[in-house]
């Protein structure tokens, strides 16, 4: 993700901010309302974090930008070709054909 961020211009304080919200998380294993110890998480974001929507349309526009660069399929809006459809960390793409999603 940090890589995609550098691509679009996301300065590099922001990046280690970024960075150091999630990296290193650990989660508390809850059983029956005891707590039982601590995993530390791999990857991911938290439930509920206000920024995850934006990381996730940040990083979703980039992999769209560049997968679907030559590619004129989807539904004309406006005299705009639209090929995929999001709203919050749902999508729909848009083709002719099965193979070409």
């Amino acid at each position: 993700m940090t890589w995609m961020l550098k691509d679009i211009g996301v300065d590099w304080r922001d990046k280690n901010l970024i960075a150091k919200l999630y990296l290193g998380q650990r989660a508390v294993v809850r059983i029956d309302g005891k707590l039982f110890g601590y995993c530390i998480t791999g990857q991911g974001v938290r439930q509920g974090c206000s920024l995850f929507p934006l990381l996730f349309n940040l990083y979703i526009q980039y992999v769209i930008n560049e997968a679907l660069e030559d590619i004129q399929e989807g539904v004309k809006v406006g005299g705009v070709m639209i090929p995929a459809i999001r709203f919050a960390d749902d999508q729909a793409m848009v083709s002719h054909t099965v193979r070409r999603l």
